[in-house]
């Protein structure tokens, strides 16, 4: 993922080139900085849980 926010890959520009460009676009940048970063924060989180428990198991 590129930190600029509003620069997209080569098959992102694709994409905005075969819709409503503005739309998809956005939506794109939406998802991005949005949808991703909290996925990654909730995967993050669950696989954090999981080894604490383990951990936790372990060490009783």
């Amino acid at each position: 993922m590129n930190n600029n926010f509003y620069e997209l890959s080569e098959s992102e520009m694709q994409q905005v080139e075969g819709g409503n460009p503005v739309v998809v676009y956005y939506a794109i940048v939406i998802a991005k900085h949005v949808v991703l970063p909290v996925a990654k924060v909730a995967v993050e989180a669950a696989v954090g849980g999981f080894l604490m428990k383990a951990a936790g198991d372990l060490f009783k």
